[in-house]
């Protein structure tokens, strides 16, 4: 670097001119821009770290809940489920990612359960019903269900959705009516 600022000022027929203070400062210039990087690769390191440790406090806590939790893309694909949500409908781990939402929960409505969920959450992110699931052996279960839509950055949307098996509490009502009706 020092003979190429020697080349241009004598090329330039500058006389005088001290050399060595130009790469002293060229110098300093580096190492400040080291320093600058090694801060900033620190700080990276860091919030890496928070992520990562944020991400293990969430997936305790959705290991450890009792209700099942699903993210569902909008064409009704499941993203991701917790191990409730497999548990509840008889699913191994990696068998319920990647099923339509459709298939697990059985709609008396003429287009997509999914679909009728997204026009129904255009004007409420959040919406709520008891309706049937359907387990992996085709039995079906009485779920009640909320659904969150999230909306990302890029504007682009998926839901969250809790369900809760609500079968026992149903199974206790209808004992309590028809023994109250016989």
């Amino acid at each position: 670097m020092f003979n190429i600022i020697k080349k241009y000022f004598n090329k330039n027929k500058k006389t005088n001119i001290d050399y060595k203070k130009i790469m002293d400062k060229e110098i300093l210039v580096l190492q400040e821009t080291e320093e600058t990087l090694k801060i900033a690769e620190d700080i990276i390191k860091k919030l890496q770290n928070k992520i990562y440790d944020d991400h293990l406090y969430l997936e305790k806590i959705l290991y450890m809940i009792n209700d099942a939790i699903l993210t569902v893309d909008k064409e009704g694909k499941i993203l991701s489920s917790n191990n409730n949500a497999n548990y509840i409908f008889g699913y191994d781990p990696s068998q319920l990612n990647g099923k339509k939402f459709n298939d697990i929960v059985k709609s008396n409505f003429n287009s997509s359960y999914i679909e009728y969920i997204s026009n129904k959450c255009e004007k409420h992110v959040y919406y709520y019903k008891k309706c049937k699931g359907i387990k992996k052996d085709n039995q079906e279960f009485y779920i009640e269900l909320s659904i969150s839509k999230i909306i990302n950055s890029n504007d682009d949307y998926y839901f969250i959705i809790i369900l809760k098996d609500i079968t026992l509490d149903i199974n206790k009502i209808n004992k309590l009516a028809n023994k109250k009706g016989g």
